[in-house]
């Protein structure tokens, strides 16, 4: 018969202990271990051995032998069930992991966020914008009776998925969607894979099972924030900012044929407050106007000069306190 002491916070302390039975008055004892290296005794009692299998020789002194086998604890490694030292692991956001311990009752259990037990579940909460991933570190601290103490991790990565959020009218100048002041707009997620869409914006909430909503008459540029939740649990979180303000056009043809000869952002006579500024590729100023009914329209020309044909650079800021909108627009002859 043989038994062993686990390992302690000391390491490579772990005890056999063989008490055989039978056998001549006499024996000698070899413990091999994991490598096959064989370690002799004259006593029954084995210290100082690391954690692991070992095999257990017991001759008397007729020649007689057994074997058997005993398994030494590692203290460091308590988690199940492959007993790892380390845990690192991803799942989406809104999933859980359990974390199953090799728990003992002569020791205690302490995590760095507050839970005092071996085996818990992570659940991580809160929002995470596509495309990124959140780190957190659990800690679990065990201490024996001596208080002798040694720590363990789990390092858990958050992702999410991708809500793929769309809009009717889509971005057409600049980066984000423009429309009028008073008009509508469609918001909507092309992740398919969802069963639950919540859109947010102001004191505004919207849950479905579709993704398609329509926000009615306009009057402001605002954030607009979308939760989803797809069929394996899995939480996606994005936002899209719907401007409220002019439409630039993107060519002039100033061939004074009566189409498109000049070029005048629509609804900026709405606006008394705003600047408009076209640079040209250098960066170099080349006209300016102010907004409502002062607004001047341009022809194309700089200081009266036809300027070449390219693409040239706007930017209007409305002086609303929204960011200004910056695009394109091309001289076309």
């Amino acid at each position: 018969m043989v038994d062993s002491v686990d390992e302690t916070c000391q390491l490579n302390d772990g005890i056999i202990r063989i008490f055989p039975e039978g056998g001549g008055q006499s024996f000698n004892y070899y413990i091999i271990d994991i490598n096959g290296d064989t370690t002799s005794s004259n006593t029954n009692t084995i210290g100082g051995n690391t954690a692991g299998w070992y095999d257990i020789l017991v001759v008397d002194n007729r020649g007689c032998e057994i074997i058997d086998a005993v398994f030494i604890k590692d203290y460091q490694k308590v988690f199940m069930p492959d007993t790892l030292s380390l845990i690192d692991t991803t799942i989406c956001l809104g999933q859980s992991i359990n974390i199953d311990v090799d728990e003992s009752p002569y020791l205690t259990y302490a995590w760095n966020d507050g839970v005092e037990s071996g085996d818990r579940t992570i659940e991580p909460e809160g929002t995470l914008p596509f495309g990124e991933t959140a780190t957190v570190y659990y800690t679990l601290t065990i201490t024996d009776a001596n208080n002798c103490e040694q720590e363990n991790i789990v390092v858990v990565n958050f992702t999410s998925i991708n809500p793929m959020i769309g809009s009717n009218p889509g971005v057409e100048y600049g980066d984000y969607p423009i429309v009028l002041a008073g008009d509508n707009i469609d918001l909507f997620s092309n992740n398919n894979t969802c069963v639950e869409y919540t859109w947010q914006w102001n004191n505004e909430a919207i849950t479905n099972a579709n993704s398609l909503i329509t926000i009615p008459e306009l009057t402001a540029t605002d954030w607009y924030y979308l939760n989803v939740k797809d069929v394996d649990g899995c939480l996606g979180y994005d936002s899209i900012y719907v401007v409220v303000g002019v439409k630039p056009y993107e060519a002039i043809t100033p061939n004074n044929d009566g189409f498109n000869d000049t070029w005048t952002p629509l609804d900026i006579r709405s606006y008394q407050d705003a600047l408009v500024q076209l640079f040209n590729r250098w960066g170099g100023l080349v006209f300016e106007s102010n907004g409502g009914v002062d607004f001047q329209v341009w022809d194309g020309t700089n200081n009266g000069k036809e300027l070449p044909v390219g693409t040239y650079y706007y930017i209007i800021d409305l002086n609303t306190g929204d960011v200004p909108q910056t695009g394109p627009v091309t001289i076309i002859r």
